[in-house]
This record gives C-alpha cells, structure tokens and sequence, in this order.
C-alpha cells in the first residue's frame, strides 16, 4: 500500500506542477520583471536571445510575441510550435512566433543541427533560438515544456500556460490568433475571470511559501467566484491530500469535475484519487473519461496502468505502455510500470533493467530540474 500511495503521490506532483507552471508572484517594487516568475500583467523587458549557431540578438517588446518554450523529447511542445505557426498568418495581430528551446544550457555544432531539423519540421522557418545557461527558465521559473507566454506591444503577458491539449490548443489559437487587433484584449483586466485567475495563482504563491490556510482559504473564494472553473478545486484536492484528508481531498476533485467537466485534469485528479483509495474501478473510469476529452493526455494512461497492474490484466497494461513509450518514454514511472509488467510474466531480468532504467531517469530528471532552478553565481559560466 506504501508503493501505491507513492505511486499516486507522483501522479498528484505531476498535477500540480504543471498547474503551477505559469504562477504568479508579487513583483518586487519598482521592478516590472520578477527574478524568479513571472505574472500576468508584468512586462517583459528586453532580453539578448540567443540562436544555435552562436549569434546574439536584442529582443525588444516593439511588436506583440507568442513565445514558446520546447524540447526534442516533447511532441506535445513540437505540435504547439507547429499549429502556432499555422495560425499565425491568419490572424489579424501580427505576432512575432519565437520557439525557444530548452534541450541544453550550452549547445554544440552536432546539437544545433539535431534541433534546427527537429523545429524545421514544424514549418517555422525563422531563426532557431535556445535558452543559453537556462536565463530565461530561471528568470521566469519555468518548469516543464511546452510552455507559452503570450505578450501584447509594450511586453505586457496576457498569458503563460504549461501544456498543449487539444482544448488548450483551441482556447488559444481561437483567442489570439483570431480577427483581433493589437490593442485587442481578449480577458480584461476589471473582468471576473481575470481577478479569479489572478486570487488563484496567489493562492498558489501563498501555499509555496509555507501559508497553506490561507491559500487554501484564497482558493475557496475564487471556487465560489468562478463556479466554471476547475483549477481551484484540482489545487484544493492536491493540499488536501497533502494533508492526508482523502475524504475532502476527493470531493474537491468531483468539485472540479462538476465545475468543468471538459477539463481533462480535473478527471484525473479524480482518478488519482479513487485510485489511491484502493477504487480502481472508478479510477479507471475516471481516466476513460479524460481520455476521452484529449487522447493525447499522458497523465490518464498512468493510472490505468497501475490499476491493471494491481488487478493482473497484463494486456491492459501491455496497451498502456505501447500509448505512453510513443509520448513519456523517458519517465522514470514508465519504467517502473514496465519493470512490473515483466515481474508478472517473470522476466526478472528484463524487470531489473527497467529498475535501472527508471532510477537513471529520475536522477537525470531531477538533476536536470535543480539545475533549471539554481540560482546562477557570480562568475558562473554554467548553470
């Protein structure tokens, strides 16, 4: 039961960091660019980019920009850039689209050629840019790809969004890349939705920095504001669980799920959830139905992975994997859920080099991730 509930645990982080990927945080006074993250509203100053090839450039908010951050190893944030530059010429702003890519703080001849071809392919045909020495991801605490900032003329961010589902996908382009102008704002500033998302992403602020009742106290409030949206009761249901209160942790996810029911996250929030109360019928459901509103959804398959693992149905599992090795190859949980799968058709051998394979990837993925989120020294010439 302790393997489960860590498993779940996982599965719970994973939710919460990507729903906390684009939080907000008070700028400092008289500072119009946080160090650390950035917010809806603050202004994006301007920044040296930096291109494969070695070439430096000065980016100034002269003009509106759409700015994604991508790697190779993430299709989801390959498809973004692809469908973003489709848009682009169809909409009546003229956005500059900036791809930045995030595989390597420092890159060589042989890299810049594999990830030229790789953004090439998306029909983007401007200069290949990279984040050197991981300024940017430091700068504005980014966590996870792909991530867009989209800023209007003056560097104001309207938005700053982690993932590319197919309802994210639309919700965008629809919103930004639609007949609208430069001075055009598509959530105004004295809106009911704007403040909302502004309370919840301090409510975020406020949990991580150890006021966990009044973050949560935040959260309730926007719940109760905006009855549509699904973000505060998926937060709520992660604190509560962080807690140990499963009970109230699991009526906050079918909060969300009753707010929204065509935001996928609040389904497998859900489904973590009856899956960590030993309900792995409902979870798998749970999951169905997620998946059902994006098939491309990672998240869902985990759980019911595991679930059919814990029930002995190896095909379910065996079709789990087969989706996930095409999307999350190098999850460490992936490996883990193969290592099982070849306990219970007693290839020990191979189970053992899936053990191993998974404990590299969560080293290199949490090396990678502390590196992104240290602080530069003085003098440092890396990360």
């Amino acid at each position: 039961m302790n393997d489960g509930r860590r498993r779940v645990l996982n599965v719970m982080v994973l939710v919460l960091l990507i729903l906390a990927a684009p939080m907000l945080h008070p700028p400092e006074a008289g500072a119009s660019e946080s160090l650390r993250l950035l917010w809806v509203g603050d202004r994006i100053m301007s920044f040296v980019r930096h291109t494969v090839q070695g070439q430096a450039r000065l980016w100034t908010p002269s003009a509106p920009a759409i700015i994604i951050f991508w790697a190779r190893w993430s299709p989801s944030s390959l498809r973004a850039v692809k469908d973003l530059v489709a848009a682009e010429p169809k909409s009546a702003a003229r956005w500059e689209i900036m791809p930045i890519n995030v595989d390597h703080a420092l890159i060589d001849s042989r890299e810049a050629a594999s990830i030229e071809a790789a953004l090439r392919q998306t029909g983007y045909q401007g200069p290949v840019w990279y984040d050197a020495e991981y300024d940017r991801v430091r700068r504005w605490g980014l966590l996870s790809v792909p991530t867009v900032i989209i800023a209007r003329m003056g560097g104001i961010v309207e938005l700053a969004e982690v993932g590319w589902s197919r309802r994210q996908r639309d919700r965008i382009i629809s919103t930004y890349c639609g007949a609208m102008t430069d001075t055009t704002h598509a959530v105004m500033p004295d809106s009911i939705e704007y403040r909302c998302r502004r309370d919840l992403s301090h409510a975020r602020f406020l949990w991580q920095s150890g006021a966990g009742d009044s973050a949560k106290a935040l959260a309730r409030r926007v719940q109760s504001a905006c009855s549509t949206m699904a973000d505060p009761s998926i937060l709520l249901s992660w604190w509560h669980w962080e807690a140990q209160d499963t009970v109230s942790a699991r009526a906050a996810a079918a909060a969300a799920v009753q707010a929204d029911s065509t935001n996928p996250w609040g389904w497998v929030t859900l489904a973590a959830v009856e899956e960590l109360c030993g309900r792995c019928e409902e979870a798998r459901s749970c999951a169905a139905r997620a998946l059902a509103l994006d098939s491309t959804f990672t998240p869902p398959r985990f759980v019911m992975a595991r679930c059919a693992l814990i029930v002995g149905d190896t095909l379910l599992v065996r079709e789990a994997v087969s989706h996930l090795e095409k999307t999350s190859r190098h999850d460490p949980e992936l490996a883990l859920i193969r290592a099982k799968l070849r306990e219970l058709r007693g290839d020990l051998a191979g189970a053992a080099a899936d053990w191993h394979e998974a404990i590299g990837d969560y080293l290199r993925r949490n090396d990678e991730r502390v590196m992104r989120r240290v602080p530069r020294r003085s003098g440092a010439a890396g990360p």
